[in-house]
């Protein structure tokens, strides 16, 4: 039986340490076909582009959002590996982990913009799935996980709404149009965090007694064995 009140840093390393090899490779395929310098690709747009270090405040703090999310449910889904009783929080994790990189990628490099896809065919994907989780795990869902997840899933169909329909309302708000569109999307990346803590602290309190069990006589963290 695994110790599960350590943890390896060897279970995260190969994973890191591709992830950070694979950026490099990045890096330099697109300095090659495009034929950008590695700065380009290496320094941070407000110091290559002369911008105050203030621009693009609301969205870099989004993105940190959509990471931090991500973070929780991963981190949650790696704590409950190996038990058997944790198959179904494992898996709402995981797709909770998905969910929120996905937002964050996008988020950060414009994906639904970008793309020729079409941003309506983005959002349409990203509400099947979040809907398909939800329908399937629901009875995983605590209440205030719930309550979190409808207010984040409100401030989104508010920024939705703003951009599919923004020449209209930008004659009543003006500039405060892009303010409100933003500012709800950012609002949304909150409680969506907010959501995905609740949703993966209770997955593990549920479980803990079930993952935290060690072994007759194996050694814990502090070194005391297990029943002494």
């Amino acid at each position: 039986m695994r110790d599960r009140t350590q943890v390896s840093a060897f279970d995260v390393a190969p994973f890191s340490i591709a992830v950070g090899l694979i950026s490099l490779l990045i890096v330099f395929v697109i300095s090659w076909t495009t034929g950008s310098d590695f700065g380009y690709l290496t320094r941070d747009p407000a110091q290559q582009f002369k911008a105050p270090s203030y621009a693009g405040f609301l969205s870099n703090m989004g993105v940190l959002f959509w990471m931090a999310s991500a973070t929780v449910s991963a981190f949650g889904f790696a704590l409950l590996s190996g038990s058997p009783h944790a198959m179904a929080s494992r898996r709402l994790l995981l797709a909770l982990t998905f969910l929120s990189t996905a937002f964050c990628l996008d988020d950060f490099f414009l994906l639904h913009e970008r793309l020729p896809i079409g941003e309506k065919y983005f959002y349409g994907g990203y509400a099947l799935f979040l809907v398909g989780t939800v329908v399937l795990y629901r009875r995983h869902l605590g209440r205030l996980a719930s309550i979190h997840l409808v207010i984040a899933g409100l401030f989104f169909v508010t920024s939705i709404g703003i951009d599919f329909f923004q020449k209209s309302i930008q004659v009543y708000l003006g500039q405060y149009r892009i303010l409100f569109e933003d500012g709800a999307k950012f609002l949304g990346a909150v409680f969506w965090l907010n959501f995905s803590w609740a949703v993966t602290t209770q997955q593990i309190l549920s479980l803990w007694p079930n993952i935290s069990e060690l072994p007759e006589g194996r050694p814990n963290s502090d070194g005391v064995a297990a029943g002494e």
